[in-house]
């Protein structure tokens, strides 16, 4: 993982597909597949399955401003399975950010530590606007701020909408990517300092988002309502440090996930009036 290091200062790196057995009383992986990486990665994505690629795709973003991106039942597979369908290098920072387009699985969303926002249709090979515009978007914030995009997003439920986390994690913008341009820029104004590290799309709302602060002085969850950006509607407090990602129930929209830094996955109820930390899950899940 990029940003951290082994004992023996090593830098090589590797993907590795690994079976989960939920019957299996033992907690450990079967490995299956592996392939060497040009450099640590951020972060991982897995797009849907789908035509040719029965397993999905699983994206890599790289530290050295790469993006690779494999078929994942081949990976799994082996037998020199771990030759890359996409790899491009495009970013001139390391790519910090990646999200699949639910709705057009093809689409594939890049932030980097250049400030670029990029969007890539995979099946072409190649970086594009969405809907066929520019070749790329840059993350401009309010005042024409730059710094590195943290986090992507697409909505759920409009495919050409975008949201990111840009100017260093200070701002986020919500991209119409048809149009090439960005709609809405906000932050929270009461915590100017606060960075926010991700974010994520109610499933059945499309103007309602979500950002989570990595921050250890104020680790809130804030939902927001994009048709009033003025103050979050809610703001969960639960975590002792930094929160670092949060994901939604598609199933009970109602129902959100999240986890920081201080080691705690908190499942949180957020329905109107309802608002409230409903478990805490046990430090011995998380792996």
């Amino acid at each position: 993982m990029a940003g951290s290091l082994s004992a023996d200062f090593s830098t090589a790196a590797s993907v590795d597909v690994l079976r989960v057995d939920y019957a299996a009383e033992a907690l450990s992986l079967q490995p299956l597949g592996s392939v060497a990486a040009p450099d640590k990665l951020h972060r991982l994505a897995w797009g849907a399955a789908g035509g040719a690629h029965a397993g999905g795709l699983l994206a890599g973003a790289v530290q050295d401003g790469s993006l690779l991106v494999w078929d994942a039942a081949k990976l799994a597979a082996g037998n020199g399975g771990g030759e890359p369908v996409l790899q491009q290098k495009k970013h001139a920072a390391a790519v910090l950010a990646l999200d699949w387009n639910p709705a057009a699985p093809g689409l594939l969303a890049s932030g980097g530590g250049d400030g670029e926002l990029l969007v890539w249709d995979v099946g072409r090979g190649s970086c594009v606007a969405a809907g066929g515009g520019a070749a790329a978007a840059t993350a401009a914030v309010a005042g024409g701020a730059r710094g590195e995009v943290l986090a992507v997003a697409w909505n759920r439920k409009v495919e050409h909408i975008l949201a990111a986390v840009a100017g260093g994690g200070h701002t986020t913008v919500v991209w119409h990517m048809r149009d090439n341009k960005p709609i809405l820029a906000f932050h929270d104004s009461k915590q100017r300092g606060h960075r926010v590290r991700a974010v994520a799309w109610h499933p059945a709302e499309s103007t309602q988002l979500l950002t989570v602060s990595d921050d250890d002085h104020h680790p809130v969850l804030l939902l927001w309502d994009l048709r009033n950006t003025y103050a979050p509607t809610r703001t969960l407090h639960g975590h002792k440090k930094g929160v670092w990602a949060a994901s939604w129930n598609a199933h009970e929209p109602a129902l959100v996930a999240s986890c920081g830094k201080d080691g705690a996955t908190l499942l949180w109820d957020v329905r109107t009036g309802a608002h409230k930390l409903v478990e805490e899950l046990p430090n011995a899940w998380n792996f």
